[in-house]
């Protein structure tokens, strides 16, 4: 059932504020990816998550759990999929790098905060975690989060 919402994304992220256009249409390929995969596969689940994961950063609904940030502080937040990443260093990247202080050290900090800047390594062997949420403060102070899924 919620598969049926993919058409109504799609159109707000086309005709919807352009602020949230990329990630809704992100959201929408998760969905896609979802339905691909085997239900018993761990990358079915993976897109789950993030699905979820963007929606509570666009919504700005966190909980103390699953992204334990208060509300109020990032009410007015932006949020990013795979971007602000690799142009500290154009030989790492999300799609070749297999360490997370690598990935770590060539996130580029965003233009304006607060800011949730949303990981998710491509390369099969990347260590640890399945998505990174480095997240800003309004005085640009970062915070990570790892999970493995």
């Amino acid at each position: 059932i919620p598969y049926n919402m993919v058409p109504a994304l799609r159109e707000f992220a086309r005709e919807g504020p352009r602020k949230y256009s990329y990630l809704l249409e992100t959201i929408c390929k998760c969905f896609d990816s979802f339905l691909d995969m085997n239900i018993a596969s761990g990358d079915s689940w993976e897109y789950l998550f993030i699905m979820i994961l963007l929606a509570r950063c666009v919504s700005h609904r966190f909980d103390k759990v699953f992204l334990p940030l208060n509300e109020d502080s990032y009410r007015d937040c932006s949020v990013s999929f795979n971007v602000f990443i690799g142009l500290l260093d154009s030989e790492v990247t999300l799609w070749n790098n297999t360490k997370v202080d690598n990935l770590i050290r060539t996130i580029t900090v965003p233009n304006h905060f607060p800011h949730i800047a949303v990981y998710e390594p491509q390369h099969f062997y990347f260590e640890t975690f399945d998505v990174i949420v480095a997240v800003y403060d309004r005085s640009g102070k970062r915070t990570l989060y790892g999970y493995q899924l």
